[in-house]
């Protein structure tokens, strides 16, 4: 009897999964969210910070399984990516990651005609969390705004990543290519220019910081400056081969960073990157902050590394 039972426990179970694999909606996409909810605190008052705020919703698919990644939400929220999979008409998703899997954050809800209606919660209780121990717990409507795209690479079932890198990139980025081994540094009127040979690519206050730069880049094999917002950009970094720069180099100056626990928080008009340990990054335009979380998380960068601080000439990232 235990033995057919077993059976019949593994055929419902098979029916089910077929039955939801049918019917998984295609709900791939970028959709503009409202949402209302509370930030829950245990260690001050007022207990409950009300949430009302809109934010933006990126999901990828492929067959049932979906990737969503929020932008931020309220103060108190990071830019998130969730993996998880829809079916009847429903999709749930999650965001664990190992170094904090306490903190293991859900989103579920139902699937409508270009519409997502769902909630999201997820507990702060890791010694470290930068907005003190609670909850955050909302609930929000997604419609969707463009039209699905070809899914992208899917993580294939052993868990949501805070990071993904390799997996497509759905941003236009701005990068100017050069030839590390053209690179020369110029005087030029009590500063030094570094360029190769076309570009004025960089100008710093010494000569020493300028050979650091030079050195630095031809030791990773940079040979592309990126940027978020120009003219004025927010942030810079540095590829090699359209990867993260890689490997390490006697006397950097670099501070390690968790992509697993990078949050944006709202500091007045302006938006915080930080890891819960480091102020990493201010950004006075939330589009240009997502912006770079999602680029920070594409590369796998776990480094950020300055020449010549407090006031650093160049900013580069590293894995």
């Amino acid at each position: 009897m235990l033995r057919r039972f077993s059976l019949a426990f593994a055929m419902a179970a098979i029916l089910a999964i077929w039955a939801v694999a049918v019917d998984a909606k295609t709900i791939a996409g970028d959709y503009a969210v409202k949402l209302k909810g509370a930030d829950i605190f245990m260690d001050r008052r007022p207990v409950n910070q009300p949430i009302d705020d809109r934010t933006t919703l990126k999901v990828i698919q492929q067959g049932d399984r979906i990737t969503m990644e929020f932008g931020a939400i309220g103060a108190a929220s990071p830019a998130t990516i969730f993996k998880g999979r829809t079916g009847n008409g429903r999709f749930a998703a999650v965001w664990w990651y190992k170094a904090s899997a306490h903190e293991t954050k859900v989103v579920w809800g139902t699937i409508g005609q270009n519409r997502l209606d769902g909630r999201m919660i997820y507990p702060r209780v890791a010694d470290g969390a930068t907005s003190g121990p609670g909850w955050l717990e909302v609930s929000f409507e997604a419609k969707r705004t463009k039209p699905s795209r070809p899914p992208g690479r899917i993580d294939p079932g052993r868990g949501p990543l805070v990071q993904a890198p390799g997996e497509r990139l759905d941003i236009q980025e701005d990068c100017l290519p050069f030839e590390p081994r053209q690179l020369q540094v110029k005087a030029e009127a009590g500063r030094y220019l570094l360029t190769d040979g076309r570009s004025r690519m960089k100008v710093f206050p010494n000569q020493a910081e300028a050979r650091s730069a030079l050195k630095t880049i031809q030791h990773y094999g940079m040979d592309r400056h990126c940027f978020v917002g120009r003219p004025d950009p927010s942030m810079e970094y540095w590829l090699a081969d359209g990867q993260a720069p890689s490997g390490s180099l006697a006397h950097e100056d670099c501070i390690a960073f968790d992509p697993g626990r990078l949050e944006l928080k709202r500091e007045g008009s302006r938006w915080l990157l930080t890891d819960g340990r480091s102020r990493m990054r201010l950004f006075s335009d939330r589009q240009e902050a997502e912006r770079a979380l999602r680029l920070i998380r594409h590369y796998g960068f776990t480094r950020t590394c300055y020449i010549g601080r407090p006031d650093p000439s160049m900013i580069y990232f590293r894995d």
